[in-house]
């Protein structure tokens, strides 16, 4: 009889489950010896319930093109929630089949939840909320039926799956927030002080007449917004070659509760939810507000644009979270943050940096209007 163990998997309800279910002997997929095992069939009752949530591939030529875009399933497994350890990830398909007791259901092409049922509502949700707001009305939300169910009205169906999708995140006192200048930016000098001087407050939110309306706050709006990293935060410059930037580093003045809205698929184990269907639409939903808000910002944008994800900043702000993290738009795999910033300052400026941009390097892709967040089209004039 063939056995898994726990050095398979990096899921940890997987790997709880294992150690307290399972005895000491070797692995017979990843080869790890001495550790706690237990036959792959085992687990066969916990990940059910996740399988049945992708969709299996159609190949017929009248399935829309999102339908048709399959992965493996345990690809898809691996992507959506890194199931499987980087010691397992080898022996991914002979260890679901084994769980399965079908090769071929491992083998089966499916759809992740970004490209599946679960992400094309979650798209849908936010197209809806975004007409919502950009046509119909901007501060008081009627029910649009006359039920006054919950489900009819798509601002407080956006406010109960965002409640799920942002996960609390503590900035300390001693973490670090880097902020980006360009020195004698246009327009700058007349409230930065003479020439050569270095004020923490270059690096700070403008003053109130300066506030121009951004991803997180209406113009006026006092937002702090930084990156978590000193190259992302150059990245979000937009520099162009041989250009130089001044970044400084901040730190808060106490701790933070932060709403985190960056792209993570594993912000919980699916094989532990009952509700895992529930979850899948959550993360799904988390992913495109998370994309909304790293879109790259158009210099003359209109102003509308930035009206969803200024309604979700506000309504994070008044669940008592002191600011929100979102991916980079700029750079793969950076983190900023917005943390609000009115009377009392809750960052401290310290050192700055000189970074000299002396290289850029573009990668180009085909675009894929299916996976982008819908937004509706204004009318001409």
């Amino acid at each position: 009889m063939e056995h898994c163990c726990v050095e398979c998997f990096a899921d940890e309800c997987l790997r709880k489950f294992i150690a307290q279910s399972g005895a000491a002997g070797d692995c017979d997929f990843c080869g790890a010896r001495g550790v706690p095992v237990l036959s792959p069939d085992g687990l066969k009752s916990a990940c059910e319930p996740v399988i049945q949530v992708y969709e299996e591939e159609l190949p017929e030529r009248d399935v829309p093109r999102l339908r048709r875009r399959g992965k493996p399933l345990y690809e898809v497994l691996q992507d959506d929630w890194s199931v499987f350890s980087d010691a397992g990830i080898g022996s991914a398909e002979p260890l679901l089949a084994a769980v399965l007791g079908d090769p071929s259901r491992a083998r089966q092409e499916a759809v992740g939840w970004r490209d599946g049922a679960s992400g094309e509502w979650a798209r849908e949700l936010w197209q809806e909320f975004v007409a919502l707001l950009t046509y119909r009305s901007r501060f008081a939300f009627p029910r649009i039926a006359a039920s006054g169910l919950v489900q009819d009205d798509p601002a407080a169906r956006v406010r109960c799956v965002l409640r799920e999708a942002a996960t609390e995140r503590t900035l300390t006192v001693g973490d670090t927030v880097w902020r980006a200048r360009r020195p004698g930016r246009a327009g700058l000098e007349a409230w930065v002080g003479p020439a050569g001087q270095d004020p923490h407050e270059w690096y700070g939110p403008p003053p109130p007449q300066h506030r121009a309306a951004g991803r997180a706050n209406a113009e006026g709006i006092g937002v702090f917004y930084g990156a978590l990293d000193d190259v992302t935060a150059a990245y979000e410059m937009q520099p162009i070659r041989d250009e130089h930037v001044w970044v400084a580093d901040w730190h808060p003045k106490r701790d933070l509760r932060i709403a985190d809205l960056t792209t993570h698929t594993s912000r919980f184990s699916p094989f532990e939810r009952p509700d895992v269907g529930h979850g899948v639409r959550v993360a799904a939903f988390q992913n495109v507000v998370s994309g909304a808000l790293a879109e790259p910002v158009r210099t003359r944008g209109h102003y509308t644009d930035y009206l969803a994800t200024q309604y979700v900043a506000e309504v994070v702000r008044s669940w008592g979270f002191d600011g929100l993290l979102y991916s980079s738009a700029q750079r793969e795999g950076g983190e900023n943050i917005a943390v609000w910033w009115e009377g009392e300052p809750l960052m401290l400026g310290a050192q700055r940096q000189h970074i000299w941009v002396k290289r850029i390097s573009y990668q180009g892709g085909q675009c894929d209007p299916e996976r982008q967040v819908p937004f509706p089209v204004r009318p001409w004039p």
